[in-house]
């Protein structure tokens, strides 16, 4: 049975070369991963109709994808389209070299996309935008969504998509050294939940207090 003090290889399900980058930036336990904070927050919570995109702003939009379209170009390249449709317009989406969208994304399917809209051909479009399926809770966009610290190899998204089942298991196992009245007298979050909305904000003011 896993502990806070278990290798983290012991729960996450992942390769040798992911293990060595974590261990490369003091890594090496449940317990250490817990505490790998963010170092930042990209606000794409709100989420903006399609009809009112305005480009190079970053925007969250949420819709239904259609046309999906894939070519393949020299030297095994390829790029792939679709539009994401909501109650308003439409908006294409470019993919360039991205071959997981086709295998992860059909038409039909709900989605939350974040990105810079530009101006191309005379219509909007939203170049290798970040895109999430629709689910109970978002982790990628259509939220407050945590940034970490990289390096080659570690991306956040990987860290987000790790740290959440992370979080339900063990979290629960941390211990609050700060007694319980000292928290309320003091108006202070109970460590647990602060480790909770450091990771995964519902509200600016979550990361204020």
């Amino acid at each position: 049975m896993p502990t806070l003090s278990s290798n983290v290889k012991q729960v996450l399900s992942t390769n040798a070369k992911h293990l060595e980058l974590l261990h490369s930036v003091g890594v090496k336990t449940v317990e250490d991963f817990i505490y790998y904070f963010p170092r930042s927050y990209t606000d794409a919570s709100g989420i903006t109709p399609i009809s009112d995109a305005k480009e190079g702003e970053p925007q969250t939009f949420s819709g239904i994808l259609s046309n999906f379209f894939t070519k393949r170009l020299p030297n095994n390249r390829q790029f792939t389209k679709a539009l994401l449709n909501d109650d308003s317009a439409s908006i294409e989406l470019v993919w360039f070299n991205q071959k997981f969208i086709t295998h992860m994304y059909k038409s039909g399917m709900h989605v939350f996309v974040t990105g810079k809209p530009k101006l191309n051909m005379r219509r909007l479009s939203l170049a290798a935008p970040t895109i999430e399926h629709q689910r109970e809770e978002q982790l990628h966009t259509g939220r407050i969504v945590p940034i970490y610290h990289e390096t080659e190899g570690l991306n956040s998204k990987w860290i987000r998509e790790k740290m959440r089942p992370v979080l339900t298991e063990f979290l629960k196992y941390i211990e609050d050294y700060i007694p319980e009245d000292i928290l309320k007298k003091e108006k202070l979050m109970p460590l647990k939940e602060a480790i909770e909305l450091i990771h995964f904000p519902i509200r600016v003011e979550d990361l204020e207090q």
